[in-house]
């Protein structure tokens, strides 16, 4: 609930979800470039709630994306190594059951070709439910990492993605549980807003599952685990015309 409340949170929430809203819609034209600017400043708003920011959720400018579009570069690397493998992974298994069923309604004597192609990847859901629950820890972790420290070197640390996860997999587990049920019923919301809603229910969901990201790494460090090496502190161009200069306090 505090995530969710969080989208909407400020003097700038609702402009915020509008604005990613129609970075989200600009993905249906040009497919990554709106992704990354979107990626780049969830980035921002999650290392500004790490250190504690007066202003963690602020508004969207477009005069700073320059620095989103560099800073959305990791976490979309990032995303996509992880993503790659597991897809390819479901389609095998996929493929393999529907082989298997194809042979089985051959040896019966019957069974059409949408049958066993739905089986099969009926079946290969069913064995990946395992393997996605195990995708989802490391792909918080990935994330998590990406963002806070905008360097893809440092993000491709795969021994600092496997301990994290492993020590935040059990809440990871279940905030996504409990996700998804959000997650659903900002989909039927958007449906039902002549399904243009869609994009602005989507960018709720997106804003409400970065601050979920940010309650598991406080969390994390609350239970005295090791923090993630941020990236240096700079203030945005649209921040440059403003005083006083924010200036990040150090990490304890």
């Amino acid at each position: 609930m505090d995530a969710l409340r969080f989208t909407t949170s400020g003097s700038a929430g609702w402009t915020n979800i509008l604005l990613c809203g129609v970075l989200y819609l600009s993905t249906q034209v040009i497919p990554i470039l709106g992704l990354i600017v979107m990626m780049g400043f969830f980035a921002e708003v999650h290392r500004r709630l790490v250190l504690q920011h007066p202003n963690p959720y602020l508004r969207f400018d477009f005069s700073d994306l320059g620095p989103y579009l560099s800073r959305g570069v990791a976490p979309l690397v990032m995303g996509l190594v992880l993503a790659i493998p597991f897809v390819f992974l479901f389609v095998g298994l996929g493929i393999a059951v529907a082989i298997a069923a194809s042979t089985g309604a051959a040896s019966l004597g019957g069974g059409s070709e949408e049958t066993v192609v739905l089986i099969g990847f009926g079946g290969a859901a069913v064995l990946f439910l395992p393997i996605s629950l195990f995708w989802l820890a490391l792909a918080n972790a990935a994330t998590t990492r990406a963002e806070l420290t905008g360097d893809l070197s440092k993000s491709f640390n795969l021994g600092a993605i496997w301990s994290y996860a492993a020590k935040t997999w059990k809440r990871v587990l279940i905030t996504s549980f409990l996700m998804w049920f959000v997650a659903v019923g900002l989909m039927i919301v958007g449906l039902i807003a002549c399904i243009v809603g869609m994009f602005v229910t989507m960018s709720m969901l997106y804003i409400a599952s970065l601050h979920v990201r940010w309650q598991i790494y406080n969390e994390y460090l609350l239970e005295g685990g090791e923090p993630i090496e941020l990236a240096p502190w700079e203030n945005l161009p649209s921040e440059a015309q403003r005083a006083p200069v924010y200036a990040a306090p150090p990490i304890r």
